[in-house]
């Protein structure tokens, strides 16, 4: 499909003309609903063409974030100006503005009522970051400047959610084959999560004792380095999983960070279907394939008996890292992460996999807002760490020398294998014949169907259905 908006001007269509001495001034051409009707035809321009369809499309999508028309009666014109400013003389085309048949009428009472307003209007602060982009690039004064229906198909408000891409499509690993999707989360999104003040009190704590903090699942080794630290917490308070222990500490607790847990429950809510296919597909599979009862007793039953809109990403783990030049040394994970997503809030690194087969490891560059899911329960890899990270997270408080900079990133894992989790890395979860069976439609339901991000609209619907926010 071609984009049409380009065509009013430059290209006018045939219209039925209506005689000027039909015409008036104050009920344009009698043409769109008032308040959906674009300047040039109320000033009488008659050679409108797609270019209008563009301008109340655009009045439409504000008033279902507003719930009111964006230019109301009465003085509707006087509020085109008022919003988007007179025409510029020096504009090319100011002669053909002029040579409407209610130019002199109306533009210069209209265009001196009002002065311009800052975008976005009053009214539209506070919409979706999506939606407010949108309707600037529609309602434009210029009916050549407005988005066409190609683009506007394409834009972001219309799309929704989007869909992640593929880095690997269910490729042979270490331990069966695997799948990543990634993507990045929306300006708006990101801005919300790094506000968090969680993040200030995590850093504060590692700095006071030298990222002396862990997580009991670190070992002696990597203590000895104080990289890192982790805080460990299951996400919904009002819906813990039903194996409070993650990372070898047995008694999980919420986590810390509300606008974390707003966060992922949005990305189940918004995958809800997926999900739901992604259990039933298990399922099926497992009954195909006639494993003996012993084998479907405690990890078993989770895959025949729940939902992975239910226990998918019930588990955080935000690891608090120094930017020092270094690497996690490559393992594959163990049960929690057969479904496992991540996101960088602060800090750049690049995480490696190793496919078999391929002699180079891929790269999946990580920078803030980096969003990945992926069954890293089956394929090795490993996160290089170059020292001269961007964007970190940064702290000047009473324990620090100096301003010091730290890498924040949440790793997301899922509330199954409760019996024999392998959560040591290069461990398989047992018992191994059922784990196959469901490593591999995990990694096939990922490469078969898109995952989507959430954008703040959903994150901000979860804050406000939570019974803390009533």
């Amino acid at each position: 499909m071609a984009d049409l908006g380009t065509a009013a001007v430059s290209a006018p269509q045939a219209r039925t003309r209506i005689p000027l001495s039909k015409m008036r001034a104050d009920k344009g051409l009698g043409v769109c609903t008032a308040e959906y009707r674009s300047t040039d035809v109320w000033l009488g321009n008659q050679d409108y063409g797609p270019s209008l369809d563009s301008w109340s499309l655009g009045c439409l999508a504000a008033e279902l974030c507003i719930g009111k028309p964006l230019f109301a009666s009465p003085r509707i014109l006087e509020k085109h100006f008022g919003l988007l400013g007179a025409i510029p003389r020096s504009s090319p085309n100011y002669k053909w503005w002029e040579d409407l048949p209610f130019f002199g009428a109306l533009y210069s009472k209209a265009s001196a009522k009002l002065p311009a307003t800052q975008w976005p209007p009053h009214d539209l602060r506070g919409c979706p970051e999506d939606l407010v982009d949108f309707v600037q690039k529609t309602v434009q004064l210029q009916p050549e400047k407005r988005m066409g229906a190609e683009s506007a198909c394409l834009h972001p408000f219309v799309v929704g959610p989007r869909s992640l891409s593929l880095a690997v499509s269910a490729a042979q690993g270490k331990t069966g084959i695997g799948s990543i999707a990634v993507g990045v989360l929306n300006d708006e999104l990101l801005e919300y999560l790094q506000d968090c003040s969680t993040w200030e009190r995590y850093h504060s704590q590692c700095e006071e004792c030298d990222f002396g903090t862990y997580s009991v699942c670190m070992g002696e080794a990597e203590k000895q380095l104080r990289f890192k630290s982790e805080f460990v917490g299951y996400i919904d308070a009002d819906n813990p999983p039903q194996c409070k222990r993650l990372n070898g500490d047995g008694n999980l607790k919420p986590i810390a960070s509300n606008r974390l847990s707003n966060f992922v429950k949005a990305v189940r809510s918004t995958n809800r279907q997926w999900l739901n296919q992604l259990s039933t597909r298990i399922r099926a599979k497992i009954r195909e394939r006639g494993l003996p009862s012993e084998y479907l007793k405690e990890n078993g039953a989770a895959f025949l008996e729940e939902d992975f809109a239910d226990t998918a990403f019930m588990y955080a783990s935000v690891q608090v890292m120094k930017t020092d030049k270094r690497e996690d040394g490559w393992h594959t994970d163990g049960g929690a992460s057969l479904l496992h997503a991540a996101v960088t809030l602060f800090g750049s690194r690049t995480m490696q996999v190793q496919l078999d087969g391929e002699a180079t490891p891929r790269e999946l560059p990580q920078r803030p807002g980096s969003f990945y899911i992926g069954n890293l329960c089956a394929m090795s890899h490993n996160v290089v760490h170059d020292g001269n990270a961007e964007g970190c997270h940064t702290y000047a408080g009473p324990h620090s020398t100096g301003t010091r900079s730290a890498q924040i990133a949440i790793m997301l894992r899922t509330d199954v294998f409760r019996g024999a989790r392998a959560r040591s890395i290069d461990s398989t979860p047992g018992p191994a014949e059922l784990y196959y069976i469901v490593n591999e439609e995990t990694a096939k339901h990922l490469a078969e169907q898109p995952f989507k991000l959430p954008d703040l609209a959903a994150v901000a619907a979860e804050a406000a259905s939570a019974p803390s926010a009533h």
